[in-house]
């Protein structure tokens, strides 16, 4: 399925990333209020819960998606039902596992990186609510592919 988002380039350089082991931003940390507006517009999608993630360092905030939303296949979920994460505060990054199409458009226009496991992309924390944006429709679409469904307009309304 060809991905419905088309990113803008990410302007500015780089933030400097570990994507091997623990995958982290280590530069260019997204202000708070930004961070928590991504957990709060995720919390909000139905069927989604938030909570600790069995697979990063304490802090980490899992997006879990309920067992019974959770229709996509395994490859598409970081752990159990966990489809992407957001990493501690002084990171401010999301880790989240992506269409192939898309998470190479991520890579391409600078939102983020290849990283590990296979198939999961570490897309760097907002800077502005611009950035905020682009961020919050990656998690939508990490969010819809759990669950197999397409990214409706109706999602659209909770934009930041």
């Amino acid at each position: 399925m060809e991905s419905a988002i088309r990113l803008p380039p990410r302007h500015g350089r780089p933030p400097l990333v570990s994507t091997r082991g623990r995958v982290e931003q280590v530069t260019q940390t997204a202000p708070v209020g930004l961070q928590r507006s991504l957990l709060t517009l995720a919390a909000r999608l139905p069927g989604v819960l938030l909570g600790p993630s069995a697979l990063c360092v304490p802090g980490t905030c899992a997006y879990l998606l309920s067992p019974a939303l959770a229709r996509g296949p395994a490859e598409v979920f970081l752990d159990g039902t966990e489809f992407g994460h957001a990493h501690p505060f002084y990171d401010g990054s999301q880790h989240l596992v992506l269409p192939p199409a898309l998470a190479d458009e991520v890579v391409a226009t600078g939102w983020g990186v290849h990283a590990e496991p296979d198939g999961s992309v570490l897309v760097y924390g907002p800077l502005d609510d611009e950035q905020l944006q682009t961020v919050w429709q990656l998690v939508l679409a990490a969010y819809h592919r759990a669950a197999s469904g397409p990214l409706e307009d109706a999602d659209r309304e909770g934009t930041p």
